[in-house]
């Protein structure tokens, strides 16, 4: 059955709107679809005039999402030009002449050559970003939401909530003397092309291979989220250490205070959670390292990813959020092992899976047959999904659980056409959902000693990537060729390959290319680019950062800023062919450039 397709006519824009349509060159449209109900609507977008001025225009696209059960939004703006120009990786303004996707999210503006002048249109929102010529001028698509790219969405259309009715977007347009006259809003701390965030699980923990591997952490500078348990809980052989455990505690403390954040792993490691009273206790457990981060442990019915109730009843939500917990794993990987790219932004497709499977017998040699077997099963899991793989070793001539598999596998190839990685409970991507909770999916690496060699990490930095992980640093497994912490003769020790791995990462952490950080930190830092304020001026350009978040990044051409000089707090440092402006939160700069701006650019 095809979807029934609504065509609104273009809505009343208000007193402002036709000003500003005819300034801008711009037409705007919107596409909004129920996929439950089958019913898709296209009309035309609203925009407003805000504050205007020769420099500097703020516009409100106002954008509907009524329809009823949607799941799936976009806008289209098309805008008048000569030319155009996008950012690319390496930081460079190159002319559009087809469809681009620039650099996520830093690249989600467009500068355009008018016979009125050139200028940087700005779109600070948005889970992907396309820019594509068209005959005139050229189309900006966005989408604002789409629960087929949520991995959440995964565990049932119930998971996510209806997004708000009205949405209103900001739109800038800066007014600019020349190309390199462009600044524009980095996402990452001092201004690094690429971040590494890693969720280490605590399921094969021991006391000693955490103090190894916090050594060696301290010493590469690199930082993480890691996960634990309030609280262990013996069965049989399994006694994985939790917070009760001093030595352990000790370990977990010390990443703390080196700035890795500590993250709840459920309540513990049983399937079950803890009655009430002991949950309230675990919690305040880990109080005191102020942990907004949950990472689901198992399968138990109390986890956010299943049921998400408490035994009285209570949502685990509503009883987590006055301990500050916000940010929630949705349990699913976009993908399962990469071996080329590490991206959690990038695009896969199923012929990724043959790709993966060829570099990653290249680069773990596998010399036993469980190994070559973890190679094929992890295809299948990229192809079907690790829960469905595992019905199907149990049951492989079962005809109904391979329908049911490659019905998910449907589902998989939607996700992974472009995912959004992180969104908010109601699938619009994390710039529309500043306050609210934050849920993200990541890729999984079950390999770092290889899949963090140079070379990866290399083409994360060129790729202006961010890694966003779900691993298991001590785990100690025959399938795997090259775990993070080895056994000598009964020894324990760090891997060469791995420390060797840090060591370089390390290095272009130190040059600026990369950070790695905690979750806690990402989120601060992407929050700080979608709330900071980037305005042209008289004099050059204004910038403010976000009011309690991180720190705000300007970046732009050097040329634009060497004999520039900073009024307000900020820092300056100038990096290859870029300057990097970094402003304290809520604090305001203005950058005051050498030229003569006693005219207005373009007036001729």
């Amino acid at each position: 059955m095809s979807a029934t397709t609504v065509i609104r006519p273009a809505r009343a824009t208000g007193r402002n709107a036709p000003a500003a349509g005819r300034e801008l060159g711009v037409r705007a449209s919107q596409e909004v679809v129920s996929r439950e109900a089958r019913t898709r609507e296209v009309s035309t977008a609203r925009l407003t005039a805000g504050t205007t001025d020769d420099w500097h225009a703020d516009y409100q696209l106002d954008v509907d999402l009524s329809l009823p059960d949607v799941d799936l939004a976009r806008v289209s703006i098309f805008l008048d030009c000569d030319a155009a120009w996008y950012l690319t990786s390496d930081r460079r303004l190159s002319p559009l002449t087809g469809t681009v996707d620039p650099p996520f999210p830093v690249g989600r503006f467009v500068v355009v050559q008018r016979s009125d002048g050139l200028f940087k249109y700005s779109f600070p929102w948005g889970g992907d970003f396309r820019l594509s010529t068209r005959n005139g001028g050229v189309e900006v698509a966005v989408t604002l939401l789409d629960w087929h790219r949520c991995g959440l969405a995964l565990w049932g259309r119930r998971k996510l909530v209806r997004p708000p009715a009205r949405q209103t977007l900001p739109i800038a347009r800066d007014t600019l003397s020349a190309l390199s006259d462009c600044l524009w809003l980095e996402p990452y701390p001092a201004g690094a092309r690429a971040a590494i965030c890693l969720t280490d699980h605590a399921d094969f923990d021991t006391t000693e291979k955490l103090q190894l591997l916090a050594d060696l952490f301290v010493k590469t500078e690199f930082r993480l989220t890691k996960s634990v348990f309030p609280r262990s809980e013996p069965v049989g052989s399994k006694c994985e250490p939790g917070l009760d455990v001093t030595p352990y505690a000790a370990a977990v403390a010390r990443l703390h205070t080196h700035g890795s954040e500590v993250a709840y792993h459920g309540f513990g490691p049983r399937v079950a959670a803890p009655p009430l009273a002991e949950c309230v206790r675990r919690a305040a457990t880990l109080r005191q390292f102020q942990p907004s981060t949950w990472i689901d442990h198992g399968t138990g019915s109390y986890l956010f990813s299943r049921g998400g109730l408490l035994e009285d009843g209570r949502e685990l939500m509503k009883f987590l959020e006055p301990y500050g917990v916000r940010n929630y794993w949705s349990y699913v990987d976009t993908w399962e092992n990469p071996f080329r790219d590490l991206s959690s932004w990038r695009a896969r497709a199923q012929g990724d899976v043959l790709w993966d499977f060829l570099a990653g017998a290249r680069l773990l040699r596998p010399t036993r047959p469980s190994q070559l077997g973890m190679l094929l099963i992890q295809g299948l899991k990229n192809s079907y999904g690790p829960h469905h793989v595992s019905a199907l070793r149990r049951a492989p001539l079962a005809v109904g659980k391979w329908a049911d598999a490659w019905r998910h596998g449907r589902r998989l190839q939607a996700l992974r056409a472009k995912p959004f990685v992180l969104y908010g409970l109601d699938g619009r991507d994390f710039t529309l959902s500043h306050a609210g909770t934050w849920v993200f999916d990541t890729v999984l690496l079950n390999h770092p000693t290889v899949q963090l060699q140079p070379a990866l990490i290399d083409r994360l930095c060129a790729d202006s990537g961010l890694l966003l992980g779900h691993s298991y640093l001590s785990c100690e497994h025959s399938y795997i060729a090259g775990n993070c912490v080895t056994r000598s003769r009964g020894s324990l020790r760090v891997s060469p390959s791995f420390a060797q791995n840090l060591e370089h990462l390390a290095e272009r952490q130190r040059a600026g290319d990369v950070i790695s950080m905690s979750f806690a930190r990402l989120r601060a830092a992407l929050t700080a680019f979608s709330r900071a304020s980037l305005a042209r001026t008289e004099a050059g350009w204004s910038a403010r950062g976000a009011e309690q978040s991180g720190v705000a990044v300007i970046a732009g051409d050097r040329r634009a800023t060497s004999g520039s000089r900073l009024e307000g707090a900020a820092t300056l440092t100038l990096r290859d062919d870029l300057s990097v402006v970094e402003v304290p939160p809520g604090r305001a700069v203005t950058i005051v450039t050498s030229q003569d701006w006693s005219t207005r650019p373009n007036a001729s």
